[in-house]
C-alpha cells in the first residue's frame, strides 16, 4: 500500500469511529431515546431529523458528553 493510500484509510477510520448507528426506542419532546452501544441514551436531535420509534439514526460522538443524531440511516 502507497503512503497516500495509508493515511487516506487512517483517516478513513477515524472519521468512522465519531460516528456511531443506534435504534430510536421512544421519543420524548424534541429528543429521541436511542438503543446504542449496548445502553439507552436521551440524545438531542438536529431540526432536520424526523425519525419515529424503531428507525436506525446516525449518531455523532465526536464531542464526549454531547453526542447528537445527525439523521435517519437507510
Amino acid at each position: 500500500m502507497a503512503l497516500g493510500e495509508a493515511v487516506a484509510a487512517e483517516i478513513d477510520d477515524r472519521f468512522r469511529a465519531l460516528r456511531k448507528a443506534g435504534t430510536v426506542s421512544a421519543i420524548s419532546g424534541i429528543k429521541l431515546w436511542v438503543l446504542v452501544d449496548g445502553g439507552s441514551m436521551l440524545l438531542p436531535k438536529y431540526r432536520h431529523v424526523s425519525a419515529v420509534v424503531g428507525d436506525e439514526v446516525d449518531v455523532d460522538t465526536s464531542r464526549a458528553g454531547a453526542w447528537v443524531v445527525v439523521g435517519v440511516l437507510g
